[in-house]
């Protein structure tokens, strides 16, 4: 059975959405939801944050606070956590070590982060540079 127009309209709009293009000049995001992966004390993300054959991060350029962080919640829905915090640098600093990004739409401004290769150990350095760079957000803690 062919497909309908509404669904055919659907594939065609992610297909365009994924097809644009991720400047240098945006900021991609990586949320953390275990307090192991990043240092509050320290404000770094750890290399583990970015421990991932495939890194999901999101684009939050002119975003408010509240925005990114329902971003984050909703990436932590698959593993029934919200966002503990979130590590973020600029797309140019992504690439300045070999990553590319890539926007990869739904869910509303998600991308993803590849590495430029598998050798485990350069990926390792690879995690490591990421951490040492990024700037760590952590979620404020609401008043009861």
């Amino acid at each position: 059975m062919a497909p309908s127009i509404a669904e055919s309209l659907t594939c065609f709009a992610r297909f365009w959405r994924n097809r644009r293009t991720v400047t240098d000049t945006e900021t991609a995001a990586r949320f953390i939801f275990d307090s192991g992966k990043y240092a509050a004390t320290a404000g770094r993300a750890r290399d583990r944050a970015f421990d991932q054959p495939e890194l999901s991060v999101s684009l939050i350029d002119a975003l408010p606070a509240s925005t990114i962080w329902r971003l984050g919640d909703v990436a932590g829905e698959a593993r029934k956590k919200p966002a503990a915090a979130y590590a973020w640098l600029p797309v140019a600093e992504w690439r300045e070590i070999e990553m590319s990004i890539r926007c990869d739409e739904p869910p509303w401004r998600h991308a993803i982060a590849d590495w430029p290769d598998t050798n485990l150990e350069r990926c390792k350095n690879l995690r490591q540079q990421l951490a040492a760079k990024a700037r760590l957000v952590v979620r404020p803690i609401r008043p009861i």
